[in-house]
């Protein structure tokens, strides 16, 4: 079965800081859903303020015929640009800009080294870091001009209020200043964790910051630096699990250990070696993946990984347990499935995990241990039906059920 990934737009974010200057000229240029670039340009004027100057920038994008973007402005120094496209959110085209229309003084990334527009769950955080001209991090005073989308702390704390929005945070300190976009997104499941080690313009001795990078099927790179849990394994040096510096080592002797992070089920662990001149480097293992799949009792259409698709028999409650068509089992796990004619017998291994079945039959081999089923397995329109929850727990999966909705949510790490 073949199904069209669903339209999503995506967006992009123009965001003015600084002095403004007459005679500069602000320069856009875009994709449209063809790969054909457009182009924009304002000319600032003297007497243009941020609001003008945003106002003729967004203007002059939406004046270009076939350009295939709409241009908005959720605040005084913000524009978006908004393009729906086949795929996930934020993929498709390019935006660059030319020559400034203003200049900023401050640079601002978050904790984990991104830099802006970056994504914010509701209701979770991202610290940013406010650096000056010398590359120093400064302890900068920070607003959020939409509070109703994201506030702001003191230390740079972000938290994101809505669903959706933009914001747009202003550090400043002493005479510099800067911005930075923020975009609220809606609550996600993540399924891949990175470690990665965040360079720093001016290096402090003593001291590396690690940053934890979630993703999974929409977005690519969520900063969790300030959601994970850090441990280690070093002798000497410490990795701080205290805000506003979690995942910030500081070490002083040659050694190595390991470093790692945890958030929402998923672990990353990565080797680190301090050498004797104090140069930090890792080595990344296999980054953990994790596998979501979301059923719905009596439909055929279930999500893996935000990806829809079709099974070849809807779920269905029998005795109190999930049944699912075998094949989903072998296709979602990767499991290998046999089917023994004479005694009508199933064996499904993955791993080291040896499951065996039978039709009619309410009692289960599991890793060698015979285990009661609810309800036995049972054939229904050629469909050979087996219970989903002991299959799923067997192979160190996690299952959730909504009563309302009925709605079955299964979180498995793969091996």
């Amino acid at each position: 079965m073949v199904q069209a990934v669903a339209a999503a737009p995506a967006v992009a974010f123009l965001t003015l800081g600084g002095t403004v200057t007459a005679g500069n000229v602000a320069t856009v240029t875009w994709q449209d859903t063809s790969g054909a670039s457009h182009t924009a340009t304002y000319t600032v004027a003297v007497g243009d303020s941020f609001t003008s100057i945003t106002a003729g920038l967004e203007n002059a994008i939406n004046a270009v015929v076939g350009g295939n973007v709409i241009a908005t402005n959720p605040s005084a120094s913000v524009i978006t640009l908004t393009q729906t496209v086949a795929g996930i959110a934020g993929n498709g085209r390019t935006l660059t800009t030319g020559t400034s229309a203003v200049a900023t003084s401050l640079i601002i990334h978050t904790l984990g080294g991104q830099t802006q527009p970056v994504y914010v769950e509701m209701g979770k955080t991202i610290q940013l870091v406010a650096v000056d001209p010398t590359g120093a991090i400064v302890a900068a005073t920070w607003t959020s001009d939409l509070p109703a989308v994201t506030t702001i702390n003191g230390s740079g704390l972000v938290m994101a209020m809505a669903s959706s929005g933009v914001s747009l945070i202003t550090a400043t300190y002493g005479t510099y200043s800067g911005q930075f976009a923020v975009s609220a997104i809606p609550m996600q499941t993540i399924t891949k964790l990175a470690v990665n080690l965040v360079p720093a313009s001016l290096k402090v001795a003593g001291q590396q910051q690690f940053g934890a990078i979630a993703s999974n099927a929409t977005y690519s790179a969520l900063d969790y630096t300030t959601q994970a849990a850090w441990t280690d394994t070093l002798a000497v040096a410490v990795v701080s699990n205290v805000a506003p510096a979690q995942g910030l080592m500081t070490y002083g002797a040659a050694e190595t250990g390991n470093v790692s992070a945890y958030a929402f089920g998923l672990t990353t662990t990565v080797a680190v070696t301090i050498n004797a001149a104090g140069v930090v480097t890792i080595t990344t293992a296999p980054v953990a993946v994790k596998r979501v799949i979301v059923l719905t009792i009596g439909s055929d259409i279930v999500t893996v990984d935000g990806q829809a698709t079709s099974i070849d028999a809807a779920p269905e409650i029998v005795a109190g347990s999930t049944f699912v068509p075998i094949r989903f089992i072998a296709e979602t796990f990767g499991s290998t499935v046999a089917w023994i004619p004479a005694t009508k017998s199933v064996t499904i291994v993955l791993g080291s995990t040896t499951i065996g079945l039978q039709i009619g039959n309410k009692t289960a081999v599991i890793k060698g241990k015979i285990i009661v089923l609810e309800a036995a397995p049972y054939i229904k329109n050629s469909r050979t039906m087996v219970p989903l929850r002991v299959i799923t727990e067997s192979f160190g999966g996690d299952v959730a059920w909504d009563p309302i909705n009925h709605i079955i949510t299964i979180t498995y790490l793969l091996p």
